[in-house]
């Protein structure tokens, strides 16, 4: 006989353990934007943000046999950066984020890499990772860069 009691009870400590798993992909993100901020005198900072900049290969295809010409965009969690204490304040996307409902195993994918992450130690080497890698060097320099606001 199935016991939806027990079944229940299986559910409701899921419930916390992804509440615990998000809190800790929090605490990750919010420990590499404060390390970036200091390491960079304020001038860069990362975050989460909805990224629209792929398209849906089914909305396409729709697109394309409705006669549209327009692709479709899909929305998607990505990790952005930006340097707010410049003229452009324009943010860019260094990362695909991928978070589920558990929390846990998140997917942080960059420069045809995909990293999946089980825990909060694994996350904090995947984004030290991520800032290794000479594509994200790249961009954040780039960031860097901008010019600071004429006063």
């Amino acid at each position: 006989m199935t016991d939806f009691a027990a079944a229940f009870q299986a559910g409701q400590v899921a419930a916390k353990n992804a509440e615990i798993a998000k809190k800790q992909i929090a605490d990750v993100i919010s420990a590499v934007a404060a390390s970036l901020k200091k390491a960079t005198d304020g001038k860069l900072t990362i975050f989460e943000a909805e990224s629209s900049s792929i398209f849906e290969m089914p909305g396409l295809l729709a697109n394309r046999f409705s006669g549209k010409t327009d692709p479709a965009p899909v929305k998607e969690r990505a990790i952005c950066a930006k340097n707010p204490l410049a003229a452009d304040k324009s943010s860019i996307r260094i990362a695909r984020w991928t978070v589920p409902h558990e929390g846990f195993p998140c997917v942080l994918a960059y420069a045809g890499q995909e990293v999946r992450c089980h825990d909060q130690a694994a996350l904090k080497d995947a984004f030290a990772d991520l800032l290794r890698n000479a594509w994200v060097g790249d961009q954040l320099g780039g960031l860097l860069a901008r010019e600071a606001p004429s006063e």
